[in-house]
């Protein structure tokens, strides 16, 4: 699922930035790297937060092309990076590596097991929504060149006509 996640998001992203200028492909770089970053994030299943380290720079370029009010990229960027902290430290010292989740939730994990769920689904709610973020970014940054590509094809197409 993950290979098919991942080669999805790389051909959808090479149709989207092939007919972009080499100037305007390499500003979208971060953006692509942050999407492609956060998908594998999603979708792995052994995808520990300390990856999310190898990605951050593109994360956070894409935050701030994506995200207009510094204040909210701010208080993002501090929740996510305690998110990303506090997972795992709750995992280790709740005792959370000795088995799986659903083991730890049958032995009666309690508020503990409730308040990691929580933690979890916050962290990936974060995960989408920077891949949200990248995704509309990659989109405006290529509307112009979609259409423009588009009308050029349209137009060798009908002069060879």
């Amino acid at each position: 699922m993950l290979l098919a996640a991942l080669a999805i998001t790389t051909l959808w992203l090479f149709v989207r930035l092939r007919p972009l200028t080499p100037q305007r492909r390499s500003a979208a770089l971060p953006l692509a790297l942050a999407l492609t970053g956060v998908v594998f994030l999603l979708i792995s299943k052994k995808s520990y937060t300390g990856y999310a380290v190898f990605i951050m720079y593109p994360i956070t370029v894409a935050l701030g092309v994506g995200m207009q009010r510094l204040s909210a990229r701010a208080g993002f960027l501090l929740a996510f990076n305690v998110l990303l902290a506090t997972e795992p430290s709750l995992w280790f010292r709740l005792g959370g590596f000795k088995g799986t989740l659903q083991e730890w939730l049958e032995a009666g994990g309690g508020v503990a097991a409730a308040g990691f769920v929580f933690l979890d689904g916050a962290l990936l709610a974060c995960y989408a929504w920077v891949a949200w973020v990248s995704v509309r970014s990659i989109r405006r940054t290529t509307d112009g060149a979609m259409t423009s590509s588009s009308a050029s094809q349209s137009a060798t197409a009908c002069s060879l006509v």
